[in-house]
Formats: C-alpha cells, sequence, structure tokens
C-alpha cells in the first residue's frame, strides 16, 4: 500500500494514542491482548477518514471501550492559546475579575470567585474573607467558579482557588488521592513464562487535606503575608458550587472530597464535558492530523479501598448563562446534598495468556502494524539507551510503515524487524529465533563450517583448526590457525560482511565484527565453502564442509582445564568455570600464588560478581548502579503535540546498588590481571565494573562488547519478539558505560602470526605486567 504523508501521519497518531492508554490508562493492564486487537480494527477506520472529524469518530471507536467519559478524541474549534474567546468579537481576550457578592432571592448569597490567575493581589484571601463573610447571615450561598480559570491557563500551578475552598470547612478534610499505573521497566516477558526484574505496580498518591483558611500552611501564608489569617471566616452552611468544564477539571480533587463530606449540590455547565480542560490541565492532551485533540486521563480518585468520581447534581447548557444560577438555587431550596459513596477498588488483572512461539506465520497487514505501532511505543517510553540509537524516533514510522506493509513473507517481516532493531546499536537486541530462522533460511544461510572466526580489527582470522578435515587445491593442505581468511565462494568477506550487517545490532564497533565473524561463512547445510586464506603472504584456496547449524555456538576458545597454574600465576577461566564450586577451589589452590590471572574472554557460568569479586577485596565496594525507568502518567514529560521519543519521556528513574562485602575466610590479597575482549558482555562486563569500582585489577586485551543490564522482551504479533536492555548501568560515580565499554589498562590484540605460533599474546602480557607490578611494589 502507498505510503502517503497523510494516511502516515493518522497511523501515527493511532499509534500514539493506543501507546498511551496502553501504558496508562487505568482500565487497561500490561500485557492485554484485546487491546492489540482493538488497534488492529481501528487500522482500516484511521485509514480510511479524510476528515478530522472522521478522524475523531475512528479514534473513539477504539478508545470507547474503556468506558471513560473523560477520555476521548474531539476535533477541537478551541482557541490553541488557551485564553477565553470572545465569539462576539472573533478574537481572543483576556478577562480580569476580582472576587464579588451579592444578594439572590429567598435569602441566597452569590459568590463569583473572580480570576484563579490573580495572586499577585496580595489582599486577595482578604477580599475572599470580606465577601464569604458578607452573605454567611443567609439561606446559603452560590460559589460561582465559571470562568475562573481561562482556558488552557497555566496558571493553576500557582493559583490560590484550591486553597480558597479552605474557607467552606471548619476542621481539616481528607481529599481523595491519585491512583495510576505506574511501571518500573517494560514487563512483558513474564506473559510467556520468563522472569523479570521489571514490572508494573498501582500506587496511590495521597492529596491530602482541605484545611480551614485560618490554618493555612506557611506557602499560603508567605505569598500573602499582609492577610490576618486568624480572621478569616469558615462558612459551613448550605453551599452549592458552578462549575464550567476548566473548573471541573481542575477543582476535581477538592470537589470530590467535600462532596464526599456531604457539603456541597454541584451544578455543571457544559456543552460537551470536562475531558478536554481535564487533559490540558494535567498534559495528558494530544495534538493529532486533522486538528483533532485526545483529551486522557491517566488516573482515578481513590480514596481507601473506593474509586469517588464527582457527580453534578445538576448538568445545564451553556447557551443560557443564567440557567446555572437558577438550577443551584432550585437545588439549595430543595434539599441536602447526598453524601457521595465511592464504587469498590477492583483492580484489572493481567490476562493470562500466551504466544506463539514456534513456527511464525505471517501476520496480516494490520497485525504487522500493530508489531511496529507496540514497538516503537515500548522502545520510545522504556528503551534507556534510545539516544544512541541510529533512528530519528519520532518520525520513524514515516519510513518503516510502508516497508512493514510491504513484507509479503514471513523471511521479509523478519528482515524488516532484524533490520530496524539493528539500528538501535544495542548487543541485547535480539529477534526471536524461530522469526530469526526464517530470514536465514530464506538467503540458504542456516550452516557453517565447524571452526571459530575470530575479528581482529577489520580482519578474520581462524581461531582454531576445524572439527573436520579441510581439503585444499594441493595435496596435504590444511586449514590452520592464524589464516587470514579474505574471500569464501568466491566473494570477499568484506563485501560479505557488509550484507549482513544491517541485520545485526551491536553495541560497538568491536561487538558488531565479533557477531559477523558467526555469519559471514554461512551457507546451505552441508554444501563446501570455499575459502581463500592468507599465509606467509601466499593466497591459498581451502574448501571445508558446513556441517556445523548456525543455531549451535562456535567450538569453546579454550579446552584445558578452567582453574591451572600458568608459569609461577594461578589462572582461572571465568568463561569455562562450570560452577561456583570450581571458584571456590581455584582461590583456595591459589591463595598463596604472587599473582592471579582472570580470562573474562566470554560469559561467565559461574557467577563472578557474586564468587570472585568478595574474594578480592578487604573492604567493601559498590555493585554497578542499576537505574530503572520509572514511568506513569504524572512522571513523565508531555503534553499537547508530543509524540513517543525522547522529545517526551523525562529522565524519571529508580536506582538500586548495593555493597560487595569481603569474603575473609577465603581472601586473596595479591596482584590481579584481568583478561578482556569483545566476547565479554553484560554479566561478564558487570564484573568487570565491580572490580573497577573496587580498584582491583589491571585489565589486558581489548574492549569488551559495552552492554551491560537485565534484558527485556516486547511480545509482537505471529509468534515474534523483540528483546532489548531494559535498565541503565553506571559506574559507582555515575559514568556513562553503555555503548563504550571496559577499556583495557593494557592494549593488547591477538596477532595471526601468535594464533598460528599457538600463542596467548593476551595471555602473555597479563603475565608480564604481573611480573611488573611485583617490581614495582619492591622495596
Amino acid at each position: 500500500m502507498a505510503g502517503d504523508s497523510a494516511r502516515i501521519e493518522r497511523l501515527t497518531g493511532l499509534a500514539r494514542v493506543w501507546g498511551e492508554l496502553y501504558f496508562y490508562h487505568p482500565s487497561l493492564t500490561v500485557p492485554d491482548e484485546r487491546w492489540e486487537d482493538l488497534l488492529v480494527a481501528a487500522i482500516p477506520r484511521v485509514e480510511a477518514a479524510q476528515t478530522g472529524e472522521a478522524y475523531a469518530a475512528a479514534l473513539n471507536l477504539l478508545i470507547r471501550h474503556l468506558d471513560d467519559r473523560w477520555t476521548r478524541a474531539v476535533a477541537s474549534n478551541t482557541s490553541p492559546t488557551g485564553r477565553l474567546r470572545d465569539d462576539r468579537a472573533g478574537e481572543t481576550v483576556e478577562t480580569v475579575r476580582l472576587p464579588s457578592a451579592r444578594r439572590l432571592s429567598g435569602g441566597l448569597g452569590y459568590l463569583d470567585a473572580g480570576n484563579a490567575g490573580l495572586t499577585e493581589q496580595p489582599d486577595l484571601l482578604t477580599r475572599w474573607g470580606e465577601a464569604v463573610d458578607s452573605l454567611a447571615d443567609g439561606t446559603g450561598i452560590v460559589l460561582d467558579l465559571r470562568r475562573a480559570y481561562p482556558v488552557g491557563s497555566a496558571t493553576w500551578a500557582q493559583s490560590p482557588l484550591p486553597d480558597a475552598f479552605g474557607f467552606f470547612v471548619d476542621s481539616p478534610l481528607p481529599t481523595p488521592g491519585r491512583l495510576e499505573r505506574v511501571h518500573h521497566g517494560w514487563n512483558e516477558g513474564s506473559a510467556v513464562g520468563r522472569r523479570s526484574v521489571y514490572g508494573s505496580t498501582w500506587e496511590h498518591r495521597s492529596a491530602g487535606f482541605l484545611t480551614p483558611m485560618r490554618s493555612a500552611g506557611p506557602p499560603v501564608r508567605a505569598r500573602y503575608a499582609s492577610t490576618d489569617f486568624d480572621a478569616l471566616p469558615s462558612y459551613t452552611g448550605p453551599l452549592a458550587v458552578i462549575v464550567d468544564d476548566e473548573s471541573f477539571a481542575r477543582c476535581e480533587v477538592a470537589l470530590a472530597g467535600l462532596q464526599s463530606a456531604g457539603r456541597p449540590f454541584v451544578v455543571h455547565e457544559t456543552a460537551d464535558g470536562p475531558h478536554v480542560p481535564a487533559a490540558r490541565a494535567t498534559g495528558e492532551s494530544l495534538l493529532l492530523w486533522g486538528d483533532v485533540e485526545v483529551c486522557q486521563r491517566h488516573h482515578r480518585l481513590a480514596t481507601g479501598h473506593s474509586l469517588v468520581d464527582v457527580t453534578p447534581d445538576r448538568i445545564v447548557s451553556p447557551s443560557d448563562p443564567d440557567a446555572a444560577v437558577a438550577a443551584a438555587a432550585g437545588l439549595l431550596h430543595d434539599g441536602t446534598p447526598e453524601r457521595l459513596t465511592g464504587r469498590p477498588l477492583v483492580l484489572p488483572d493481567s490476562p493470562a495468556y500466551e504466544r506463539v512461539t514456534t513456527s511464525p506465520d505471517l501476520p496480516s497487514r494490520e497485525a504487522r502494524l500493530l508489531g511496529l505501532f507496540k514497538l516503537w511505543c515500548v522502545l520510545g517510553e522504556f528503551s534507556p539507551h534510545l539516544e544512541y540509537a541510529d533512528l530519528d524516533w519520532p518520525r520513524l514510522l514515516d519510513e518503516w510503515v510502508p516497508r512493514v506493509e510491504a513484507a509479503g513473507t514471513i523471511a521479509t517481516w523478519g528482515e524488516v524487524l532484524l533490520e530496524l532493531t539493528a539500528l538501535l546499536n544495542d548487543s541485547h537486541v535480539s529477534v526471536n529465533h524461530a522469526l530469526r530462522e526464517q530470514v536465514f533460511v530464506a538467503r540458504s544461510a542456516t550452516h557453517a563450517p565447524p571452526i571459530r572466526l575470530l575479528a581482529l580489527g577489520d580482519r578474520f582470522v581462524v581461531g582454531e583448526p576445524p572439527d573436520a578435515t579441510a581439503r585444499g587445491s594441493e595435496d596435504g593442505q590444511e586449514l590452520v590457525p592464524g589464516m587470514d581468511v579474505t574471500q569464501v565462494d568466491g566473494r570477499t568477506l568484506t563485501d560479505v560482511a557488509a550484507e549482513y550487517a544491517p541485520l545485526i545490532s551491536a553495541s560497538t564497533p568491536q561487538a558488531r565484527m565479533a557477531r559477523l565473524s558467526r555469519v559471514v561463512l554461512l551457507g546451505p547445510a552441508n554444501s563446501p565453502a570455499e575459502l581463500t586464506v592468507n599465509s606467509g603472504g601466499h593466497d591459498r584456496k581451502v574448501t571445508v564442509t558446513r556441517s556445523r547449524p548456525a543455531s549451535q555456538l562456535s567450538p569453546p576458545a579454550h579446552n584445558q582445564d578452567a582453574a591451572r597454574w600458568v608459569e609461577e600465576f594461578g589462572y582461572l577461566d571465568l568463561a569455562t568455570a562450570e560452577s561456583p564450586a570450581v571458584v571456590d577451589e581455584a582461590f583456595a589452590r591459589f591463595v598463596d600464588a604472587p599473582g592471579l590471572l582472570l580470562d573474562m574472554r566470554g560469559y561467565p557460568r559461574c557467577y563472578p560478581r557474586g564468587t570472585v569479586v568478595p574474594r578480592l577485596i578487604d573492604r567493601p565496594c559498590h555493585s554497578p548502579h542499576y537505574h530503572f525507568p520509572l514511568r506513569s502518567g504524572s512522571r513523565r514529560g508531555g503534553g499537547a503535540g508530543t509524540t513517543p521519543g525522547r522529545d517526551h519521556v523525562a529522565e524519571y528513574w529508580t536506582q538500586e546498588h548495593y555493597l560487595i562485602h569481603p569474603d575473609l575466610d577465603l581472601h586473596y590479597g595479591g596482584e590481579v590481571a584481568v583478561l578482556i575482549d569483545d566476547r565479554a558482555i553484560s554479566q561478564s562486563e558487570d564484573f568487570c565494573i565491580c572490580l573497577r569500582n573496587a580498584g582491583r585489577g589491571i585489565f589486558v586485551g581489548t574492549p569488551t562488547a559495552g552492554t551491560n543490564g537485565n534484558v527485556t522482551w516486547v511480545d509482537l504479533p505471529g509468534g515474534a519478539s523483540v528483546s532489548f536492555t531494559g535498565m541503565r548501568v553506571t559506574y559507582a560515580d555515575g559514568a556513562r558505560f553503555q555503548n563504550l565499554g571496559i577499556h583495557p589498562d593494557i592494549l593488547v590484540a591477538p596477532t595471526p602470526e601468535g594464533i598460528a605460533a599457538g600463542r596467548d599474546d593476551v595471555l602473555e602480557a597479563a603475565i608480564a605486567a604481573l611480573r611488573q607490578s611485583r617490581l614495582d611494589v619492591r622495596p
């Protein structure tokens, strides 16, 4: 389907609305398969909308399933400046009014609240007190809050009006709090049985109390320092409050508190409802194509175990400006307000379902768009490293909607996901194996020769001899370690690597080259891989069979004991030590060694942060600092016109770290050298950060992969899923780690000559460093 800009802009707006509500609306949870199905159904309707009114109607067909009168899409004709509109003059004007009082018939008093933005008036509360006092001897007071707030005004935060409700209580009155969904990182993997450190909770943020004005707190007293607060009155007689949409939205909490105490009647003058002012007042309004404004509410009002909503006793039209006053007067004459009772607080449960994880099928076009929209929304809100991506995230859909729509096979769908997520530059990013396999099957790239290829800079070198016999163009020709592989099947490895690079996400150049080394020799099962290798300055042709499935790991780099003596030093290979017990035995064995070599060129299975670090320190040291994205409707930036991405996600984080305490029963106090390269990733690097925080050890080798932090997943249609790094990890002093990695103190890279000779250049350099350290500390 053609990707015209207006259609894509409408789809982008749909994605934004869907994601905002998915993350934060009180009626939804994560995951929610029903909400995904509703998006799929909404896509054709949104595409067909040619006017703002039709677009708003299409969005409301999605939104209506929330059963929330505060959340809806409107084709806006409200002044974007947020000021009062004088329809007769056709232009916006400012209106300034002071609180004023007068008498109505039947002994009622009428109090016009004036303009809520008049905070600069030092005698404002004194004027309020005089107005209230002048009406206190009547049969009731009508408090008129209409036009107290200019539409869309930013004066709310400094307005005295919420405090002025204290004129109508004589003792502290509790008000309901806001109940919100709060996300500590993105957690969806648990829906398919994956364990996760991330999660979502409900948070009840208490709103406090309405207090009598004579008991106003220090902020109010400081603002109106000349006011005699002890002389301010408290009116507790019959009361009716008139609100328009703006004042209803902004005074919702105070009104709910008053209604819960059975204090006022409430008359709401409205043509459409308070949703637009409510959304603007709390930064929850989205402006979309066709001047459509989507108004959302990210919270519920709750007290104890009950949900409360302000319930107007009368709703009147703004077409008759006297109707609201007449309704308020009639209510005061006819009876006593009923006490507002809450509804039982029942939080929705996450639906239990599991996605298909094998034999993926091509989703429909709409389902593929769902997958793209969901990925865009989730990563835009929860990825802690989006600033390192090679993507214009807010404008991403402009390019990728047409590509997703054009994916006509399961392989091309998988390829689109691989190419998109590769641009995130995160080595923890991956597309699930079943879908990735479809991409490589389509490329006839399913098997590799049984050799380990090393990336040395921009070269690929044989790291170990093959498990099977290599056939050369000359009798006796063998494929041996150290050979520089330059071509495969007549193509340069540089060209082959360039073909695969767009499918690979990696945090650093060295990590990308390491991953390319695993795929550049792929081909059909049992096919001959005709390699051109360079040895001793001469090119030779060598053929080896592709007998190893691509899903199998490359042969291990080391085949000796994990713990052994290397010359006079103890050596422990943390990548092949199979358990903490091996580490325990090694430290007992090497406790008196003059130096210790820790090989971290790989991924550990022995949890070295907990088994190794405590034995190398003599005082507590800091773990890395782990920063979790903390997101809720109120803990974000935002407002009208924002989009998923760094332009609206505020920097709200929860931080965790801990102290690692020494194990004095099996302490090693000698010099330590740590061997590293691009195979050290995630937990390996976590261990290295601990040692760097402790100032313990000399790092020797080449930079690590530059990716640390627990992984999380996004589930997509058709059995697809995408993983990404879900937290930000830093050093104890806050210094950045991601996309940088551990840089060695002594930079040493393997050489083809050393590999050919059976030497470990990095190990030899580490041994030399330990010996030099011993010389340096001698008196």
